[in-house]
């Protein structure tokens, strides 16, 4: 059974592993990649102490799946009143399970957290055909980066600026 869930600091472990997966991945290193020691502790430090939300997708205790989104805080707006967004970074599935929507599940918790936290605007990097289920997921382009924005409810006037 397979299990997709937001994972606490308490999966320490499973999170660097499921991280240290998915660049491997995503960057085309090989399985026997070792990373460089400061960058695993400064890695291990961002997890500790960042505001973030991990989700881990795993069968038994093997990871198939993981997906990161980093809040980030800036000076409130009027299209962003939190001042609060969030990039989402190694979105990772095993060749074996894709195509099997784990993914899309694990997208959408990290969509509902963010509305949670009152996030206004997530962003991501992909390339290629990738780009396509971002998309299906509401993400427009945008530049180098894809970008969803969160609606807040409140209708905006004529007069009001992005700034």
């Amino acid at each position: 059974m397979i299990e997709i869930f937001k994972a606490g600091n308490e999966y320490l472990s499973k999170i660097l592993e499921a991280r240290y997966l998915a660049i491997r991945a995503i960057s085309g290193l090989g399985e026997d990649y070792v990373f460089p020691r400061e960058f695993q502790r400064r890695t291990k430090k961002f997890f500790e102490e960042t505001e973030h939300t991990t989700v881990l997708a795993l069968e038994k205790e093997k990871i198939i799946g993981c997906a990161t989104m980093c809040y980030i805080r800036s000076m409130p707006t009027i299209d962003h009143p939190t001042g609060k967004r969030a990039k989402i970074m190694n979105v990772y599935t095993n060749e074996e399970y894709q195509g099997c929507g784990i993914a899309s599940q694990m997208m959408l918790l990290l969509l509902e957290e963010a509305k949670k936290k009152r996030v206004t605007e997530i962003f991501l990097e992909a390339e290629g055909s990738v780009k396509y289920f971002y998309q299906k997921c509401g993400f427009k382009l945008s530049g180098d980066y894809m970008v969803l924005k969160i609606s807040r409810g409140k209708k905006k006037t004529e007069s009001s600026s992005t700034n």
